[in-house]
C-alpha cells in the first residue's frame, strides 16, 4: 500500500530527478503535515526525520517495522532507478557509445 503510493508519486512526476531525492521529498512532505489517509498515518507513526550536527537530514524508523519500511522504500527506489537505466540502455546501439558524450 505504501510502496504503491510512492510508485504513483514517481509516475506522476516523470522527471529526471533521482528517485532517491523524490523519496526523501515525499517522506518529508508527509511528515510535515497532518495525516489524512492510512499511508500517511503509517509513515507518521513509523518514520522520524532527524538531523545530524553537519545539517544532513536522514530518516530513521521509530521501531523495527519502521526500519523495515524505510529499507523497503529505499530498495524499491533503487530498483526503479535500475529499471530506468536499463530501459535507457536498451534504447542505445553499441555505436552510440563511440560518441564522447557517453564516456565518463
Amino acid at each position: 500500500m505504501i510502496i504503491k503510493a510512492f510508485s504513483e508519486e514517481l509516475h506522476k512526476l516523470k522527471t529526471n530527478t533521482s528517485s532517491v531525492v523524490i523519496l526523501a521529498q515525499w517522506i518529508k512532505k508527509i511528515l510535515h503535515k497532518k495525516p489524512i489517509n492510512n499511508v500517511e498515518r503509517v509513515i507518521n507513526t513509523e518514520i522520524v526525520m532527524e538531523q545530524d550536527d553537519s545539517g544532513s537530514v536522514y530518516f530513521v524508523g521509530k521501531s523495527k517495522s519502521g526500519t523495515v519500511l524505510i529499507n523497503s522504500l529505499y530498495n524499491f527506489d533503487l530498483s526503479f532507478d535500475h529499471h530506468k537505466f536499463a530501459k535507457w540502455l536498451h534504447e542505445r546501439k553499441a555505436s552510440d557509445f563511440n560518441n564522447k558524450r557517453y564516456l565518463l
